[in-house]
């Protein structure tokens, strides 16, 4: 906990765009609708894909680009038999463009955006032709109604299970024996990140026969029985399992605990058997509850206090619920929204909750990838798993900072120019001067390097070997501070021409922009990633390319629409409309439900957004927020 000791640790508010109007105030026809509301989007969205030599060139919704003349009408013809087709229960067009259904794009926009309505309002124009308007929509998410998308059965993460063993037992489990948590581009929350395979269900084994034998060595201190009180122990035992298993004890539960310690005579093997069993129990092992149905809404279920109870305190202090978190479960006191804010706050107060947020930040940005990349030592001689080290630690640090001594907002979270270095990152920053010891210390690195897109750890996770990497770069921007999903298409070539003296990366990515089938990917990433090649592999900063011409880290976007030189001006671009706020609040509830949002969630997705808005951003209620939701406090059964 370097950044916990290190630190001490014991006015934008903008509204939700509204739907695209129509145009006209007296009389919005159907071409009117399709011209100025639904073809902009179209334009924008899909046409890079569902052209002739695209992507989806040959699918049956084929699209004309708008320098095509006649493109409205065809356009128009064309989405007719999509929109009227019906799946899961709606228009085919909008199933897909919501991802409800199967889309190689993926999800262009969840069911509650504003293009989503426009979509809606196409559909029913289609289905109902020359009308001047349509009548307005109602409310698509009800406070009263909850409607909870399926939560997957999740294993605890290696810090899960160590924090908790040791808040059980007073036993840390050395490191390497419970299996490691490995998420690459997931969340380690998520059960991907979380399988037991053979060599795991071994590890799982050997973890817990570590604290049973560590225990079983002082029976007596361990229990507070004596030798001969198996009566005691049997007692030590179901408080231990009611702790372990973070609700009560069923008849079951309560005579396999009792046939468990009772199986041997020997007070140290009844302590050793009792803690094996239970750590290695499913009913620890994984974060699940059962629930209640809601009368009237078909397939929710509320989960009960002892289910909240240890998802809030899994999420938000990655331990087992205390003691007085199980008390209050028992007497009903997480039943409502108002009470699990409540608790929610007050964990969200505790410094514990430090190191989620540093985790989150660590996953978010893909940091694994530090871990596993190599760099070319002719070229970055300094580059080593000390550095590494302290990269990471770095990101911990600004990120920890910014929420428990900073403002704690998203704006400070992406441009804050402050930092803590050491004397190696002092080098790669130009920082040296300022440097008072060889330790720690805290620095302003300058208008150059807001937020944490520009420290080190993320900027040399997502480069090449010797050199930067636009693409990477901006497929993180774009995925992971925009939500759009690209997917490469197949057959593809994926190399590019080779280095020379006279181009640079912008050059030869030139050749993947100009082909149909990569540029309505490689013009969106392109210029985003561009705008970060002043930042060389480790991040050190840089005015030329490895070949001597000036950087040009220039680019511009149609959405949000904007131009920029550097990475300053493109936060600038990207945080001018609500796309990043959003995309970054749905994040953190991918982190704490341990997964991918679904449609069911789009209610909750919007109160967080409306929310993270009010709020100017401010991640410590965000974090709260998602713990209340409906979408973290429901679950979907089967009817």
């Amino acid at each position: 906990m370097l950044w916990l000791t290190i630190l001490g640790c014991g006015d934008r508010t903008e509204q939700r765009p509204a739907p695209a109007t129509t145009g006209s105030t007296e009389c919005a026809t159907d071409e009117h609708q399709f011209e100025h509301a639904v073809s902009p989007i179209l334009q924008r969205d899909c046409v890079t894909c569902h052209v002739e030599g695209g992507v989806a060139g040959a699918s049956r919704n084929v699209l004309w680009p708008a320098t095509t003349a006649g493109h409205l009408e065809h356009n128009r013809e064309v989405l007719a038999p999509l929109a009227l087709e019906q799946a899961e229960g709606q228009s085919l067009l909008v199933a897909k463009l919501t991802a409800a259904v199967a889309h190689g794009g993926g999800e262009r926009f969840s069911p509650t955006d504003p293009e989503a309505a426009v979509f809606r309002e196409l559909v029913a124009r289609y289905e109902a032709p020359g009308g001047c308007s349509t009548e307005p929509e109602a409310p698509l998410c009800d406070p009263a109604v909850p409607v909870p998308g399926e939560q997957p059965l999740r294993r605890l993460t290696d810090r899960q299970y160590t924090n908790a063993v040791f808040d059980l037992t007073g036993v840390r489990a050395p490191i390497g024996l419970f299996p490691t948590t490995t998420s690459g581009d997931l969340y380690s929350t998520w059960p991907e990140a979380n399988v037991v395979s053979t060599a795991g269900a071994e590890g799982i084994l050997n973890a817990a026969e570590f604290v049973a034998d560590t225990l079983a060595a002082q029976p007596r201190q361990t229990t507070g029985c004596d030798d001969a009180d198996e009566a005691c122990r049997l007692d030590w035992a179901k408080a231990l399992a009611y702790r372990a298993f973070r609700r009560p004890l069923s008849a079951e539960d309560d005579a396999l605990v009792e046939r468990v310690l009772t199986s041997d005579a020997d007070p140290a093997e009844q302590i050793r058997r009792t803690v094996g069993f239970l750590l290695q129990s499913p009913l620890f092992l994984y974060l699940d509850g059962t629930g209640t149905p809601v009368e009237g809404v078909e397939g929710a279920a509320a989960l009960d206090d002892f289910a909240v109870a240890a998802r809030l305190s899994f999420y938000l202090l990655e331990t087992t619920p205390s003691d007085a978190l199980l008390d209050r479960a028992a007497a009903g006191g997480l039943d409502s929204r108002a009470e699990v804010l409540e608790v929610a706050r007050e964990m969200v107060d505790d410094p514990r909750s430090t190191s989620v947020f540093a985790q989150f930040h660590r996953d978010w940005s893909h940091l694994y990838r530090i871990d596993t990349i190599a760099k070319d030592a002719a070229v970055y001689p300094e580059f080593g798993p000390e550095l590494v080290a302290q990269m990471r630690d770095e990101l911990d640090l600004f990120t920890t900072e910014v929420v428990w001594l900073g403002d704690g907002t998203l704006d400070a979270l992406l441009y804050s120019s402050t930092s803590w270095t050491t004397p190696e990152l002092d080098a790669l920053y130009g920082t040296s001067a300022a440097r008072e010891g060889d330790g720690w210390e805290r620095r302003d690195l300058g208008p150059d390097r807001p937020g944490l897109l520009t420290r080190s750890a993320f900027l040399t996770a997502h480069a090449y070997s010797a050199t930067s990497s636009p693409i990477r770069r901006g497929a993180f921007v774009t995925h992971q501070l925009l939500c759009e999903t690209m997917v490469p298409p197949p057959g593809i070539p994926l190399e590019l021409e080779d280095a020379t003296e006279t181009n640079t990366i912008r050059d030869r990515l030139a050749v993947h922009r100009a082909s149909p089938s990569c540029a309505g990917c490689h013009d969106r990433l392109d210029p985003i990633g561009f705008s970060f090649e002043n930042y060389g592999a480790l991040g050190e900063w840089r005015d030329e390319w490895e070949n001597g011409i000036p950087v040009d880290a220039t680019g511009t976007l149609a959405d949000p629409d904007g131009s920029f030189d550097g990475v300053p001006e493109l936060l600038d671009v990207l945080d001018s409309g609500d796309h990043v706020r959003d995309c970054y609040a749905r994040q953190w509830l991918a982190y704490g439900l341990g997964r991918e949002p679904v449609a069911e969630d789009s209610c909750s997705i919007e109160q967080l957004e409306t929310r993270f808005a009010e709020t100017q951003g401010d991640l410590r209620d965000l974090m709260v927020q998602v713990a209340a939701s409906d979408a973290f406090r429901y679950r979907k059964e089967a009817p």
